[in-house]
């Protein structure tokens, strides 16, 4: 399954979003939950600046559990995600 959707979203034109650079210009995006590349679009010896940020407000989901001591079937959230 996973397989499938890495492939959904790497092949899929239309989840792109591009941007035209212009003085000014500032774009975000959630690192945990998007894919990005560069597109070399720009002259040479141009630059651009990027800095990551990482929100602190909300835990990362874990992977799954190989060896379950009981305590994650507690945790509804990795239930609902089959991650016991």
């Amino acid at each position: 399954m996973l397989k499938f959707l890495f492939d959904f979203v790497n092949r899929g034109q239309d989840f792109a979003c591009h941007v035209r650079y212009e003085p000014g210009t500032i774009v975000l995006w959630d690192q945990r939950v998007t894919q990005h590349s560069q597109t070399l679009d720009y002259e040479a010896g141009e630059c651009r600046h990027a800095f990551r940020l990482t929100p602190l407000a909300n835990k990362p989901i874990p992977s799954k559990v190989e060896e379950d001591d009981g305590e994650c079937a507690k945790n509804t959230g990795r239930v609902m995600l089959n991650l016991c």
